[in-house]
């Protein structure tokens, strides 16, 4: 078996990391009772649905190998000393067991880094769960936490139908096949080609991106879009703590779909980006702090191939307006689809492996020392403006009911990386009947979670009355 590389796109999340901004992703998985026979979720049984699931998803026993000076990328390995309960742990919620409790251990455990040297995943069984409304008493949650280095959404989504999979069929524990041995030789020799031609790939990459450039700034908005977008820096784009704090709402998908009636022509996926997009503006005019132009978000665009099953990184970064500055909630929405189309078209344009590609031709040192000379910058230069305020990544569910180790799915949600310059990530994700879209940010930036989760409930509120 082969190692495999870690791309340059991959990389970069490495170099980010720190005590202050992790790297990794959380989704939060919540369980009822199994209601049957069966032993239900438990440490040991969450433990065999774990070991069945090894053979299928190589990330959960790959750590990261790293020639000297950083002079190559990483290389994903096995890890011959892996010890699966390393990476497995088991917390009961204090009394009452209820929504708040749940909140601040899920933001205590998002805010701990990974050891970087062993695989880069953790499971936390969380018991307890006792008084949260629409769960039974005795209710559980699962956080896993990954690297980004490892896995996007949609390779994450894979991981967790999976472990699913593995869940229901826990006897069939098998052992990986073991690994060649790391050529050091042939290592070296790879970094020394890619080293002589990385210049190359630079130069082809930036005369494609030239003429790219040239058309996106032919490419006018809509006449009919009346929002205008701004680049100036919020609270949430400054230097971030290892304090976190999170938040969620859920959204049956029945009135997400009947918004989608009303409305026309605009995605679930407009329809969230504008329940984002009034939260933040009833966030931010209530602190004075609302721009009078749109804030924009960040939006991470699935390129891979339906075949594609590998795990790392492939995606590129959309930007769409969040029409902050429109206050009727469906005129707002119908901008962010204009919004929307307009960044499809951009991506398009400019060519969607572009970030990729650049990663890709810039060696790993010079790309670290750049990305922490862009952080320290635009943190502290004020006139610096920023690509976008906050992230929204759209992260694929299971559309039909799951359980694991017969305890039935209730609902996830999803904890994203936040990072200097970028403290507010939204994740949206749905199970088979309730959408749920959630948010990590910093506590210094927003140290009134619970106001901005009442303002995003809010914002859903307000266009569901306004469509139907």
């Amino acid at each position: 078996m082969s190692m495999k590389q870690l791309s340059g796109l991959d990389a970069a999340f490495i170099h980010q990391e720190s005590p202050r901004t992790p790297m990794h992703v959380s989704p939060v998985l919540i369980y009822g009772n199994s209601g049957d026979s069966s032993p239900g979720l438990t440490i040991d049984t969450l433990s065999q649905a774990f070991s069945a699931c090894l053979t299928q998803s190589p990330v959960l026993r790959q750590k990261l190998l790293s020639l000297p000076m950083g002079v190559d990328e990483p290389y994903w390995v096995r890890d011959k000393n892996f010890n699966l309960a390393q990476h497995i742990s088991e917390y009961e919620l204090p009394r009452p067991g209820g929504w708040q409790q749940l909140k601040q251990l899920l933001a205590r455990l998002h805010s701990q880094g990974l050891p970087m040297d062993r695989p880069l995943w953790h499971a936390s069984l969380i018991t307890g769960l006792d008084t949260i409304d629409g769960l039974p008493a005795g209710s559980s949650a699962l956080m896993l936490k990954v690297h980004h280095a490892a896995i996007d959404g949609v390779s994450l989504a894979r991981l967790i139908a999976g472990l699913h999979d593995s869940g229901r069929k826990i006897s069939d524990v098998s052992t990986p096949d073991t690994q060649i041995a790391p050529d050091r030789v042939e290592m070296w020799n790879r970094a020394n080609r890619k080293q002589w031609m990385r210049p190359l790939k630079l130069m082809s990459t930036v005369s494609r991106l030239i003429p790219a450039i040239t058309k996106l700034r032919e490419l006018h908005k809509p006449a009919e879009l009346s929002s205008k977008t701004g680049h100036i820096k919020t609270r949430f784009n400054a230097e971030v703590t290892r304090t976190r704090v999170i938040g969620a709402v859920q959204i049956p998908l029945q009135a997400l779909k009947s918004i989608k009636r009303g409305v026309r022509r605009v995605t679930l996926n407009d329809i969230a980006v504008s329940i984002v997009g009034g939260a933040l503006r009833a966030y931010l005019q209530h602190h004075g702090e609302l721009p009078s132009a749109s804030l924009v978000c960040g939006a991470p665009v699935n390129l891979r191939r339906r075949d594609d099953s590998t795990g790392g990184n492939n995606i590129a970064t959309m930007q769409i307006g969040l029409a902050t500055d429109i206050a009727d909630p469906v005129e707002r929405l119908r901008a962010v689809h204009q919004y929307a189309l307009l960044g499809k078209t951009k991506i398009n344009t400019l060519g969607s492996g572009t970030v990729m590609d650049i990663s890709d031709s810039v060696a790993p040192g010079v790309l670290a020392e750049g990305l922490r000379a862009l952080s320290y910058a635009s943190t502290r230069v004020s006139e610096i403006p920023v690509p976008f305020h906050v992230m929204i990544s759209n992260v694929p569910g299971p559309a039909t009911a799951e359980f694991l180790c017969g305890a039935p799915l209730h609902f996830l949600i999803g904890l994203g990386p936040i990072r200097h310059s970028m403290g507010l990530f939204h994740i949206v994700t749905h199970s088979a009947d309730l959408y749920t879209i959630s948010f990590t940010s910093c506590g210094a930036m927003m140290p009134d979670a619970e106001f901005y989760e009442r303002c995003l409930h809010e914002s859903y509120a307000s266009l569901l009355a306004a469509s139907v």
